[in-house]
């Protein structure tokens, strides 16, 4: 199964599939439809959804298996039907699904692991929306293939034949002839097979993340300022301080408006940009379909941001060389902070519509340096999104936020508040960042020692030390 990237005569961007080198028709048919019509993060996400739903399929293509499961003997339930019955378990199951069934079957082949239950339901949907659509699609290849411009010759009834089981036949023909009836049938009868009676989401074996699991996904504290140091643009030096300060996902931090920068108090606001389409009024900000709007602000309660030191001053002495130095020379229209430097066409045009990879290019340029200078390779792990998970280890675990009533310091905001200030939809995704306390106390001992050895310590913050750490320093 191959799944193909391309752009419309129109512009916008599509998907295309193929099973054994032929089109998947009602789905490239369904990609194009959409593209012209949604965000590219959506055409993106409905794509990644229905190539897993299709590969699903793919996967279940040996008849000698599928006719020793006698699947749908006993309840007399068509082959086609307990497939789709069976793709919920396969999502949410993956490896543990029950024993002696099609997800199980479909597993050996693609490996799954069971994925969470919000993301089971949004492919569910996906795929429920793109069965509805089918028996439209469905007429339309049909009047295609009448005027033989596709061939449709295929019918989703041969998968209930004596042909496909039949033993004198070649397993790979049987095994083309089961990949082609069952998208057949799935595109023939998908607004049947959509009820939600058939294709529902079920109790899923995922398991989430543990506790404290992101703490590695961190770029360490100790690289935080020898990073910034080693930017080689204001806008980049500007960009990676707002990421580690306010812990904004990278395509959030992008999408920040000069209007959302306070001066005066010192504070940032991320705001949806969805929940401000006034504020988008030129050919710049009207991008639909070049960014992630749609998921990127999962979550966020707030606009809010609690930006942390030093990261927060860093940013503010930056923003005006960046401002003078950088970005008013290029005279941009637009009311975006950040924008492309790099000579060429996308001059001055916003970093939020910029790939991914063009806006990790700097942290990893930083990276490099950094770790070249030490004689270390650079950590693969880290990109941009590990300055967010810096934030949120130090937000729930090192931050000063007062002192009890013997004067030691109480380090780490509550669980429930950094779940706000990160927009995090379930506490358990803010629980990944919490540090044990093991080894939060050797991390802050490790800190005065440090402090000792570079002689960077006054006689009362060595005795603050000694009454925090209990023994003499």
């Amino acid at each position: 199964m191959e799944s193909i990237k391309f752009r419309l005569a129109t512009g916008e961007t599509s998907y295309a599939l193929y099973v054994d080198g032929e089109p998947v028709f009602a789905f490239n048919c369904y990609m194009n439809d959409l593209a012209r019509s949604s965000t590219f993060n959506t055409v993106k996400n409905k794509a990644s959804d229905l190539k897993t739903f299709f590969g699903y399929l793919d996967a279940l293509n040996d008849p000698d298996a599928i006719a020793e499961l006698n699947i749908g003997v006993e309840a007399g339930t068509p082959l086609l039907t307990e497939m789709i019955l069976q793709f919920p378990h396969y999502l949410a199951k993956g490896e543990k699904a029950k024993k002696d069934s099609l997800a199980e079957l479909a597993t050996r082949t693609t490996y799954r692991k069971p994925t969470s239950t919000g993301t089971n339901q949004r492919i569910i949907s996906t795929v429920r929306g793109f069965l509805i659509a089918s028996a439209e699609l469905q007429a339309e290849l049909q009047s295609a293939s009448e005027l033989d411009l596709i061939d449709l010759s295929i019918a989703p009834e041969i998968m209930f034949s004596e042909p496909l089981f039949r033993q004198s036949m070649p397993l790979s023909q049987r095994k083309s002839l089961l990949k082609k009836s069952v998208i057949a049938g799935v595109c023939r009868h998908g607004a049947r097979l959509s009820n939600p009676t058939i294709l529902k989401s079920v109790r899923g074996a995922y398991t989430p993340a543990a506790e404290g699991s992101a703490i590695k996904k961190a770029l360490p504290h100790s690289d935080a300022i020898a990073v910034l140091n080693a930017t080689k643009t204001h806008r980049d030096r500007l960009y990676l301080s707002l990421l580690m300060g306010t812990g904004m996902r990278e395509i959030e931090a992008a999408n920040v408006l000069m209007q959302d920068i306070d001066v005066r108090n010192k504070t940032v606001k991320c705001v949806n940009p969805k929940s401000r389409p006034l504020a988008y009024g030129n050919s710049f900000e009207l991008f639909s379909g070049q960014t992630i709007q749609d998921s990127a602000y999962k979550g966020r309660a707030t606009d809010e941001t609690l930006f942390v030191e030093p990261f927060r001053s860093i940013f503010f002495q930056t923003l005006r060389d960046y401002l003078v130095l950088e970005r008013k020379p290029l005279g941009v229209g637009h009311k975006y902070l950040f924008v492309v430097l790099r000579k060429g066409e996308y001059l001055g045009r916003p970093l939020a519509m910029s790939s991914d990879k063009t806006r990790q290019y700097a942290l990893k340029q930083c990276l490099k340096d950094v770790y070249g200078k030490r004689g270390l390779p650079t950590p693969r792990r880290l990109a941009l999104h590990s300055l967010r998970h810096l934030y949120g280890v130090h937000c729930l675990n090192y931050l000063l936020v007062g002192f009890d009533d013997n004067e030691k310091p109480i380090y780490g905001l509550h669980e429930s508040v950094v779940q706000r200030l990160m927009g995090h939809e379930d506490i358990s995704s803010t629980r990944i960042y919490a540090v044990p306390d093991v080894t939060r106390v050797l991390d802050k001992v490790e800190r005065a020692l440090n402090y000792l050895q570079n002689e960077a310590i006054q006689q009362d913050q060595m005795l603050v030390l000694n009454n925090h750490f209990g023994a003499d320093l």
